[in-house]
């Protein structure tokens, strides 16, 4: 399973071109594990790795993450 989730928030008035997503599969041990990644549009980018132990704790970790994000400007602009 590959999800892919993300996220954009620009505003050039504010010099801002920041980008964030979610991805979630298997890590090598068959673990399921959730990367998010966020920094810059066409910059660096920064990672933090989360194993989840339920499918639940993955749906609410997805949900949390999309109202924060809203919270914080950025728009969903795809998922695949």
């Amino acid at each position: 399973m590959r999800l892919l989730l993300r996220w954009q928030s620009i505003h050039p008035e504010e010099n801002r071109y920041r980008c964030y997503s979610l991805s979630v599969g298997p890590d090598l041990w068959g673990q399921p594990c959730v990367i998010r990644r966020w920094g810059r549009l066409w910059g660096g980018a920064s990672e933090q790795f989360t194993w989840v132990s339920s499918e639940d704790e993955l749906l609410d970790l997805i949900r949390e993450t999309q109202l924060s994000r809203s919270r914080h400007g950025y728009r969903l602009i795809g998922t695949f």
